[in-house]
């Protein structure tokens, strides 16, 4: 009785909307990801131009640029989520 045509319609226009809704997520994940990858970047080389010849400057270089991969990590994911749900 529920699989009538009629009763598929509002569950397909529902699938959509959450499709979409997945996909600006997932935008929003890429220009976040690249965003704080470069201010991370940005952090990064500041304390290596600035503070590597002293312990916590090589400490925070390594912290920064770890948090820059993530980051990097998390902009390539999305993407592939994006171009994966256009297929």
């Amino acid at each position: 009785m529920s699989d009538k045509p009629e009763n598929m319609i509002p569950k397909i226009e529902k699938e959509k909307q959450e499709e979409q809704k997945k996909s600006q997520k997932d935008r929003n994940g890429i220009i976040g990801g690249l965003v704080f990858g470069a201010i991370s970047f940005f952090f990064a080389y500041q304390a290596y131009k600035i503070l590597f010849e002293f312990l916590i400057g090589k400490i925070l270089v390594g912290i920064f640029a770890l948090l820059t991969l993530i980051f990097i990590a998390v902009s390539i994911s999305c993407f592939l989520i994006i171009r994966n749900l256009k297929k």
